[in-house]
């Protein structure tokens, strides 16, 4: 398997490459996560780019809890593996159909938050804290804010990035609504890595979101709403084509 790729020009001009150290990627964890839930799912990629990169983590700030009745049921399946985590998000989803992240023949119904401004304000003085940040890895609703910040950094709003990572991102209502539409106006110049489950039925909105990118790759893994396979040895595959396109945008 390897990385579907498609590009138009863009005349922003992209970050020097990363020499003389390791490259840093900050990880946006899903709804009713955390650092510590997306660093344990996140392991086999962590050790596979030992030798490249660091990963440093972000969490939200919104404490999740399962008499929510938009997302309790996700606590309730998230809560029994990881027993000792607060399980946080970063802002509050609106929109969507009939329990999903939206109907995708109907932009009306699409996946939306409410505070996603101050949750950006958040991710944006993380990046601060870390820099230099190279990459932005998220999962979930982590990578529904990642084209966020990726929209920031080619719209000089931001840090620049070398690329992101979308680990199953949801159909993108919040590129039409709220505070951060005009930054999606035109392609954004950040190079993107698309993640789909193919059996995920959570996060449904892959090729909306790579319709987002003047430079984007795709790739599919067999699971469900998770960030890597289940099966260890298409994991394992996996996780070294997600490093090498890191390595690639960040050092050439």
């Amino acid at each position: 398997q390897t990385p579907a790729s498609s590009s138009s020009s863009s005349s922003r001009p992209r970050p020097p490459p990363v020499a003389g150290r390791r490259i840093k990627v900050l990880c946006l964890h899903g709804t009713a996560g955390s650092p510590g839930v997306l660093k344990q799912q996140l392991a086999m990629l962590i050790r596979a780019c030992s030798d490249e990169a660091e990963f440093v983590f972000h969490g939200g700030h919104l404490e999740c809890t399962k008499d929510d009745p938009v997302i309790g049921k996700q606590v309730e399946l998230v809560q029994p593996y990881f027993p000792r985590e607060v399980l946080t998000q970063y802002a509050l989803p609106v929109r969507g159909h009939k329990g999903t992240d939206g109907d995708p023949a109907d932009p009306d119904t699409w996946r939306s938050y409410d505070g996603l401004e101050e949750a950006m304000e958040r991710v944006q003085a993380s990046l601060a804290q870390h820099q230099p940040v190279d990459v932005v890895l998220g999962f979930s609703q982590g990578a529904n804010l990642a084209s966020v910040a990726a929209a920031q950094a080619s719209r000089g709003q931001g840090p620049p990035l070398h690329c992101v990572v979308h680990l199953c991102t949801s159909l993108p209502g919040w590129t039409r609504h709220g505070p951060f539409q005009s930054l999606f106006q035109e392609p954004l110049s950040v190079p993107a890595l698309v993640v789909k489950g193919a059996k995920d039925t959570v996060a449904t909105g892959n090729d909306q979101v790579a319709s987002l990118y003047s430079t984007v790759e795709r790739l599919e893994h067999s699971s469900e709403h998770r960030p890597l396979p289940r099966e260890a040895k298409e994991s394992q595959e996996f996780v070294q084509l997600v490093k090498s396109f890191i390595v690639r945008h960040c050092r050439g």
